[in-house]
């Protein structure tokens, strides 16, 4: 088959504009696209720009404005070119899109062209078509199809392009970083790229732990290379109010933030800068426990280490000490410091490093946890450096003078105590010196507890004993001594005890002694109740009515608290009695009658103060209160018998009163009586005269009527005041004859013990002078028949014995007189014949004469006269020796 051949074309002229004109449609429709999809993807990029600058633009809005930026490209153009470019591809389409513009010249152009392609008109009229043809191509000629283009707005689209791509490029150029920064995120929404800030803050924490309920501070600082440094910040607290702050000049801002109790955000503008911190309060970290590893010098001993809780702030440490403080907090740590100074820290517990101490310092302890939380306030050690203080001791239970027998176990406690350990503890003891009766005195000492350096602290009991430390009778001060484990420490004493360690012979002489004067504090009681006596006498002889005064009642009250008062005394007196009695239990010298006597008679004492003086009183204050005698004629108040109720069983009626009205202001009683087989005589019915006064509120009372004799007198008496002084009187009549009688006694005991002193001290006066002999024979033969001067210390030997014979002849001179005034007082035969044969003989002046021959070296004389002057007094002893006071005892 043959293709169809055509007869007319289009001319090439026509052809050439038609395509000149398509080409320029679809170069202006797709510029057109192209520049408004430019200026969109641009305008995006901008508002990233710009957002970037207020907020962190949010991954999801940078990715939609990058979408919306781009939609332009892949939308927007692909459908310019669909309907620009494919709608306009051919050349009918092209007469069509002319026609828009110029619709008759648009329709004769398509119609030109569907003939030059329709070949069935143009073999009918070859000529007709192309002379229409040549007509059209000669109008196409003369016309400008670019008119016909449908509304050209890519001039329009290049200036809407333009002007933000010269902003952005303005951009790029000015603030690089920041137009990267923005091209980058606005690029790839979805990337970590950070937002750049013109304003640039040093890295703050996403949470933020503040203290509890305390104001806080959040300082802000900006980076040093800060391109933008604003003049103020603000801080925007979730639920309160903004607070702002102004640049320092470490280019930082300071916050002060109200208190928190609960999670809040908190959102920072610093310029351009918005971060957000999440705040968390928290509690503070506590200090939970604190003490302190103390090591002692060397010089105590002490292998372990002293550990001191400190939690109250001051630590009291021995100088030269090595100490190491330990800390634990409520929550682990991440530092602290000392003074400034990091120490060492493992989990909550903080360790410092090792420290000696001179002088009193205070240390800072600082702490902050892994919160980055700190103590509000540096908890303040305060160190004071002691001297190791000298140790301390006390006797107790031991009175500071004491009368004791040189056999006598003597029982007390020695508490001592020292600071960082005692040594030793003992006891010292030392003679006092005297140069008659102790010329040379006892000295030594015991080791009661050996110590140790843990030991800071002793409560001793213990004992003395002079017989078991081989100490003869003598005064004795008594001590406690301690050491602890100063280098250079001293022996620490305590205060002087003072022990009178005497011999039995002397303990009897003191104790009896000691009686005179307990006889002496008996008799003033005994003559304190005699004027009571008397006043009493003097009372009980005032008529009834005179008794009856207020002003007698009160001395009668007198009276009696001067009784109970004297039966206290006379208790106390009993009391030193018995003490004294112990101490002769002790002393085999008292014989056994002696202290049976001795204890019956303060038995009787002790009676006496506790039960006759005490009931004496109670009749004296019975009297005072008691009713006085009633006046002839006086009734109860008003002349009314009070109301009585009760049971009356007494068949036998007395005269009695007619019942009282129940107006009577009288007291009512309540009684019981009850009948009985003695007859009721006259004058003891119930109709006895009324006691004096309106009545009181008593007990019930229950009478046996006709009680016998005894009550009949007792129920008729008239004053009870009278009666019950008479009675007082009477019972301390017979207490004072009682008391008179025990006092005899006791005179007679104390006459006997006096007497035996005289023994006793005769003996002793003996044993000094076969002293006085035994040291005069030790220096014989260094001293006999050594003419003019001595030697110096032979010479001050003698001296001394004759010093002592001296006071022999004193002591001698004593008893002498001592045995005048005994005689005088007992009158006893013996004791007139010793007394006048020391008289007779002149013992004193004698022996002061042996003092005088001692001292010009007489020695062999004085020898013999001591002796001598020995067996006389022992000899005058035993001539005193009689009944009550027997060789062996009291």
């Amino acid at each position: 088959m043959e293709a169809p051949v055509r007869v007319v074309e289009i001319p090439s002229g026509m052809q050439s504009k038609l395509s000149a004109f398509q080409r320029r449609v679809w170069i202006i429709k797709v510029a057109e696209g192209v520049l408004a999809a430019l200026c969109g993807l641009i305008i995006s990029y901008i508002l990233v720009f710009a957002l970037d600058r207020v907020f962190d633009t949010p991954a999801i809005l940078r990715g939609v404005l990058l979408a919306l930026g781009a939609a332009g490209l892949g939308i927007f153009v692909p459908l310019k070119c669909h309907r620009w470019v494919w709608c306009t591809r051919k050349m009918e389409q092209v007469a069509r899109l002319i026609g828009r513009s110029f619709p008759l010249f648009g329709d004769q152009l398509l119609g030109t062209i569907e003939l030059a392609r329709n070949e069935t008109e143009q073999r009918r009229s070859p000529t007709l078509i192309r002379a229409a043809i040549a007509q059209v191509d000669e109008v196409v000629q003369q016309r400008d199809l670019n008119e016909a283009i449908p509304k050209p707005r890519h001039w329009h689209w290049a200036a809407a392009a333009g002007l933000p791509l010269l902003i952005a490029v303005v951009l790029f150029i000015v603030v690089p970083l920041a137009g990267s920064n923005a091209l980058a995120r606005w690029l790839m929404p979805w990337s970590d790229t950070e937002r750049y800030t013109f304003a640039q803050l040093q890295e703050l924490p996403e949470n933020l732990v503040v203290p509890y309920a305390e104001e806080y501070e959040l300082v802000v600082p900006l980076k040093e290379d800060s391109p933008w440094t604003p003049d103020e910040g603000r801080v925007d607290v979730s639920g309160q109010r903004t607070i702002t702050a102004t640049r320092s000049k470490s280019n930082a801002y300071k916050f002060n933030l109200p208190p928190q109790t609960e999670d809040r955000q908190v959102n920072v503008s610093v310029g351009d800068v918005r971060e957000t911190l999440s705040v968390i309060p928290t509690l503070r970290p506590e200090l939970m426990e604190f003490r302190a590893e103390v090591q002692l010098p060397s010089y105590l001993q002490h292998v372990e280490p002293l550990l001191t809780d400190i939690r109250g702030g001051v630590l009291s440490v021995l100088k030269g000490s090595q100490t190491q403080l330990q800390a634990t907090v409520s929550r682990k740590l991440q530092g602290a410091t000392v003074d400034g100074k990091r120490q060492t820290t493992k989990g909550d517990t903080i360790f410092t490093s090792t420290f000696t101490t001179e002088v009193n310092v205070e240390k800072k302890l600082r702490w902050t946890d892994h919160l980055g939380l700190s103590a509000k306030e540096p908890f303040v050690l305060r160190i004071e450096v002691i001297e190791d203080q000298s140790p301390s001791i006390q006797l107790n239970d031991l009175k500071r003078q004491q009368v004791l027998l040189h056999t006598e176990a003597l029982s007390f406690a020695v508490y001592a105590t020292d600071d960082y350990g005692l040594r030793r503890v003992g006891l010292e003891w030392e003679g006092i010196e005297d140069e008659i009766s102790n010329p040379n005195p006892a000295k030594g000492e015991m080791l009661l507890a050996p110590g140790d350096p843990l030991v800071r602290e002793v409560d001793l009991p213990t004992t003395f004993s002079a017989a078991r430390e081989g100490i003869a009778p003598q005064v004795l001060k008594l001590r406690a001594f301690t050491e602890d484990y100063r280098p250079d420490g001293e022996r620490v004493y305590s205060p002087d005890f003072i022990l009178y360690v005497l011999s039995p012979e002397e303990h009897a002489i003191w104790l009896t002694r000691q009686l005179a004067k307990w006889m002496r504090d008996a008799d003033e009681v005994y003559q304190r109740e005699q004027q009571l006596h008397r006043t009493n006498n003097e009372l009980r002889q005032l008529p009834a009515e005179e008794l009856d005064t207020p002003a007698n009642r009160r001395k009668i009250e007198k009276q009696a608290a001067g009784e109970r008062a004297n039966g206290a005394r006379l208790n106390g007196v009993t009391s030193g009695g018995k003490k004294l009695l112990e101490q002769a239990l002790r002393n085999d010298q008292f014989n056994v009658q002696t202290l049976e006597t001795w204890a019956g008679m303060l038995n009787k004492l002790e009676e006496i103060a506790n039960q006759r003086m005490p009931s004496i009183a109670d009749l004296l204050s019975g009297a005072a209160q008691a009713p006085g005698q009633p006046k002839p004629g006086e009734e109860s108040k008003g002349g009314k018998t009070p109301p009585v109720v009760g049971n009356i069983r007494d068949n036998k009626q007395g005269k009695g009163k007619s019942p009282p009205s129940e107006s009577d202001g009288t007291t009512p009683q309540i009684v019981d009586v009850e009948s009985g087989f003695n007859e009721v005589k006259e004058g003891d019915e119930a109709d006895q005269p009324p006691s004096k006064g309106g009545g009181k509120f008593g007990l019930p009372t229950t009478v046996v009527q006709g009680g016998g004799a005894d009550f009949e007198k007792k129920e008729a008496t008239e004053c009870p005041l009278q009666d019950l002084m008479d009675e007082a009187f009477k019972d301390q009549a017979q207490l004072l004859a009682e008391f008179e009688k025990i006092r005899d006694e006791l005179q007679k005991l104390l006459g006997n013990l006096e007497g035996s002193t005289f023994v006793k001290r005769l003996k002793a006066a003996s044993r000094r002078q076969l002293e006085v002999a035994g040291d005069l024979n030790a220096t014989l033969i260094d001293t006999f028949g050594a003419p003019g001067e001595l030697d110096k210390r032979i010479k001050a030997r003698t001296d001394q014995i004759a010093e002592r014979e001296v006071a022999q002849s004193e002591s001698v001179y004593v008893i002498q007189e001592d045995l005048d005034a005994f005689f005088n007082r007992m009158q006893e035969g013996k004791f007139k014949t010793v007394l006048d044969e020391m008289r007779e003989t002149q013992a004193v002046g004698e022996l002061k004469e042996i003092g005088d021959t001692i001292k010009v070296n007489l020695n062999g004389q004085s020898l013999v006269k001591a002796e001598f002057w020995a067996d006389t007094l022992d000899r005058w002893a035993e001539q005193l020796v009689g009944p009550g006071c027997p060789s062996g005892g009291t």
